[in-house]
């Protein structure tokens, strides 16, 4: 379409840590060309959820040339490594009701480099908040390399009752897996109306180790 503008869109700065925050990057959004008409720029991005955007939708008011917004990286725990998303602005058509995309017309975009602050860390929940004596429950324990799961890792499981409890003590996460599960099982005793509370703790070398804790009652 030759009455499509070209875009142009900056990103300042485009090297961010995770932490940086939401509204950590600077974007300026120009067209140049067809001015005369207000247009919509629908943003996305490759990032999965990892990008945040107060607004995906850009409105250019006829004779604005340029517009000026603010977005960032999601922090999160995962140990990912640092990731390249490419940020894309298209030009909505309502003919096809989508925005343009790719190398057509109307369509731009740009890269962001998320730098990774995340170390090497287990975690660890429980199925059940509380288990009855006799009763048994599902530990979930997880790694947040996600950058690297390539070998098992083997982490060790504790806790402040073990007399009372039945579990094993070692679990493996196999390689290519972000978690393994241990059953818990709490032994019956004669002490009536006894409750507990319960904290497992995890830990693997090169890991920072966690904590959950669960009732038994």
């Amino acid at each position: 379409d030759n009455d499509m503008p070209v875009l142009t869109l900056t990103l300042t700065p485009n090297v961010v840590s995770e932490s940086a925050g939401p509204t950590a990057v600077s974007a300026v959004l120009t067209r140049t060309g067809n001015t005369n008409t207000k247009i919509t720029v629908k943003l996305s991005d490759d990032s999965d959820g990892a990008l945040y955007y107060s607004n995906k939708s850009i409105v250019m008011d006829k004779g604005v040339e340029s517009v000026f917004f603010n977005f960032g990286p999601v922090d999160n725990t995962l140990q990912e490594g640092d990731r390249v998303y490419t940020v894309n602005a298209g030009i909505w058509v309502s003919s096809c009701s989508c925005a343009a995309s790719g190398e057509s017309a109307g369509s731009v975009s740009a890269k962001l480099t998320v730098l990774d602050n995340d170390g090497a860390a287990l975690s660890v929940t429980s199925d059940a908040g509380t288990v009855k004596e006799g009763g048994e429950t599902t530990i979930t324990v997880s790694r947040n390399t996600l950058a690297d799961i390539s070998k098992p890792l083997t982490v060790t499981l504790s806790s402040n009752y073990d007399a009372e409890l039945s579990y094993e003590k070692t679990v493996t996460i196999p390689s290519g897996q972000t978690s393994a599960q241990v059953t818990v099982k709490s032994n019956k005793n004669s002490t009536p109306d006894d409750t507990h509370t319960v904290i497992f703790t995890v830990t693997a070398e090169g890991y920072a180790s966690r904590t959950c804790f669960l009732l038994v009652t």
